[in-house]
Order: structure tokens, then C-alpha cells, then sequence
């Protein structure tokens, strides 16, 4: 036979157990509630009491007749947690028609305060859903709205609240999330980085959290000493997701090879002077002349001395002739010095020492007894 102590226990047990299970009975008839969409529906009922079966009486002989102290802690445990559990039962219901009657009278904040108030005694997916309305039709809360919107979808007990409600949550949270930015947190390796978003710089250093319209945005991070690193992204309203940037070393330049002397400049083709062209072509003349001189003094001693040859007459004839061909020689030689003077290529370049090396032309007259002349000596 079974032990009268356990039965009991068993029998408190499977009350609790009922009273839990009926706690929210009330509350799932909020779905004939008012929607956001301004649809009136019948209000929630009263919750109804699961009634708690009757524990059987201990046999007689059994220990708990030999133990009635140890009886009476076990229904005193049993009867306090059922109390208990209808407290936070009961609570939760009144403020879940306190919020129904507040949203009803579209007193939104209100109302969000009450189904909270009544989900944080007793969780349920129809306060999630009750609390997401409250926000959506407060105004300027959007962002909460559409946070609250996600929770009561991602609850697994949605469908419980009913597939129309479930739809309504999805297409306000679709039109909530076109309507928010995006939040987004830049996180770079190493933090500190300046943060420029479609090349417009922001205000603050990584990790820095920005919000940004939806769309494409390009995100750049640099850092003196790193790389610059950038991102494309294409956000959705409401997103909120975190982007990495690694921004790598700067590669360490290589040293510079030492400088090598300069290659001396090209020595450019100097404009020669043809002075000494001029010059040793003018003496040349000089020579010619100066022979032809003496070269007609020397004919005409020759016919004076043809007519009374004497020795005075013999010695005129050999001056003139020596100094005729002394002239008529160093004339030539100093044409032929002027005229490749003249015509030789200037466009080679001259090293240093050949331009202080110019040709120099001397010319001295020449004196001895029974000679006389000019001796000329060019140098190159």
C-alpha cells in the first residue's frame, strides 16, 4: 500500500501544477483585445479556478498516525506554495486588464506599464505581444517598438497568441525597420583609429557605434603607421550588427643605396675665336708682300749689276734675293697655317688643357750683317 505522507505531497503537487497551468487561461482570451490597428474586441475574461483534488485520509496503522508533526509540515509547505503561485496569478491578471482597460482608453504608456507588470509575474507571449502594441502606438518609440516586436516573434509560444496577431507583428516590425537606422559598432585591430563613413570623418575614435540611414555606406579606418582599411556595406533599417577592421603595419622602407658621384657634365662645343685664323692669314699677306718687295729690289740690282758688275752691286743682288725667298716662304707656310684655321670643325669639345692651350703665333725681324728679314714661329 502506498505511503499516506507521499500521496499527500503528490496530491499538493499536481494542484500547483493546475493552478500554473490555468494561469494564463484568462489572458489568452486577450486576443478578441483591442489591436494597434484599432479593432475592437471582447474584453478578457475572468480567469477561472482549476480546482484541486482532494487528498485521500492516511490509513490507519501508517506512519503518518505514529508522525502527525512530520503531516503538518508537509500540507503547511504544499498549502504555502499554492498560495503562493495564486498570488502572483491573481496579480498578473489584474494588471493584465488594468493594461487592457489603459489601452482602451489609449493610454499606451500606461498600458505598457501594466502588461510589464503582469509579464514580469507570469511570463507570457500575450504580454510580449501587448507590450510591443503599447510601444508601437506611443509615438518617438520606434526603436523599442520594433526590439519588442522581434522578442514576441522569437518567443516559441507565438502562435499561442494567434496566427493573426503573429502576421500584424511581422508587418509592423517589416515597416518599423525600414523606417530606423541602422546601428552599427566599428571595432578595429588596433583600436584608436579615425573613422570615416562615404568619406565624411567622425566624430570619436574605434570602437565607435554610429547610426546610418539604410543603404550602402563605405567605411573607412586609418591610423598613423597602418594601412588604411575599408568596408562596404549595405545596412537594413533596425540592423544592428558589428564591423572589424584590421589595419596592417606599414611596410618598413627598404635603406637607400648610397649616392653615387654625379657623372662630370658633358663639356659643350665652346664658339672658337677665329682671331688667330685672321691674324696668321693677315701675316701670311704681309710675307707675300714683303717678298715681292724684295723679290723686284733684287731683279732690279741684278740689271745694275748685269751693267757694271762691282761687289757692292753682286752683294744687293743675294740681300734681296735671301730676304724675297725668306718672305715668300714664311708666307706660305702661314697661309696654309690660316686657312685650316679657318675651315677646321669647331664642334668637338675642348678639354681644359686645350683651351689653355691656344695656337700662338710670334713674329720677330731678323737682323744680321749682310741679311736682313722677319722670322715668324706659331705654335699649336
Amino acid at each position: 500500500m502506498q505511503h499516506p505522507s507521499r500521496l499527500r505531497q503528490l496530491t499538493a503537487s499536481v494542484s500547483i501544477t493546475a493552478l500554473l497551468l490555468g494561469t494564463w487561461a484568462p489572458l489568452a482570451a486577450a486576443q478578441s483585445a483591442p489591436t494597434p490597428s484599432g479593432e475592437t474586441r471582447a474584453a478578457p475574461s475572468a480567469p477561472s479556478q482549476a480546482p484541486s483534488p482532494t487528498p485521500a485520509p492516511p490509513a490507519a496503522g501508517s506512519p503518518e498516525q505514529a508522525q502527525p508533526g512530520a503531516e503538518d509540515a508537509a500540507d503547511a509547505g504544499a498549502s504555502e506554495g499554492a498560495h503562493s503561485a495564486e498570488e502572483q496569478r491573481e496579480a498578473a491578471r489584474v494588471a493584465f486588464e488594468a493594461g487592457r482597460a489603459a489601452f482602451d482608453d489609449e493610454d499606451y504608456a500606461r498600458a505598457y506599464e501594466q502588461f510589464a507588470a503582469a509579464h514580469e509575474r507570469v511570463p507570457s507571449p500575450h504580454a510580449e505581444y501587448w507590450m510591443a502594441a503599447s510601444l508601437d502606438l506611443q509615438g518617438g518609440r520606434e526603436a523599442e517598438a520594433a526590439r519588442a516586436y522581434q522578442k514576441f516573434l522569437a518567443h516559441p509560444g507565438a502562435m499561442h497568441v494567434g496566427e493573426d496577431k503573429v502576421a500584424e507583428a511581422r508587418q509592423r516590425l517589416d515597416e518599423l525597420k525600414a523606417k530606423l537606422p541602422a546601428r552599427i559598432t566599428i571595432v578595429t585591430e588596433p583600436s584608436g583609429a579615425q573613422i570615416a563613413v562615404n568619406g565624411v570623418l567622425q566624430s570619436g575614435t574605434s570602437p565607435l557605434m554610429l547610426e546610418l540611414p539604410a543603404g550602402p555606406h563605405r567605411i573607412e579606418a586609418t591610423l598613423p603607421g597602418r594601412q588604411r582599411a575599408e568596408a562596404e556595406l549595405q545596412l537594413q533599417g533596425g540592423d544592428e550588427l558589428e564591423q572589424r577592421l584590421l589595419l596592417p603595419e606599414e611596410p618598413t622602407a627598404a635603406p637607400a643605396p648610397p649616392a653615387s658621384e654625379p657623372p662630370p657634365p658633358a663639356l659643350e662645343p665652346s664658339e672658337r675665336s677665329m682671331l688667330p685664323a685672321y691674324i696668321t692669314l693677315g701675316l701670311a699677306g704681309a710675307g707675300l708682300a714683303t717678298g715681292t718687295v724684295f723679290g723686284i729690289q733684287a731683279l732690279s740690282a741684278r740689271s745694275a749689276y748685269n751693267d757694271d758688275p762691282t761687289a757692292s752691286r753682286a752683294d744687293r743682288v743675294e740681300r734681296n734675293a735671301l730676304i724675297a725667298d725668306m718672305a715668300f716662304g714664311i708666307a706660305i707656310t702661314l697661309g696654309i697655317t690660316g686657312i685650316v684655321l679657318l675651315t677646321s670643325s669647331d664642334d668637338a669639345p675642348q678639354t681644359a688643357k686645350a683651351k689653355k692651350k691656344q695656337p700662338t703665333l710670334a713674329v720677330a725681324p731678323v737682323v744680321a750683317p749682310q741679311l736682313g728679314g722677319a722670322a715668324a714661329r706659331l705654335t699649336f
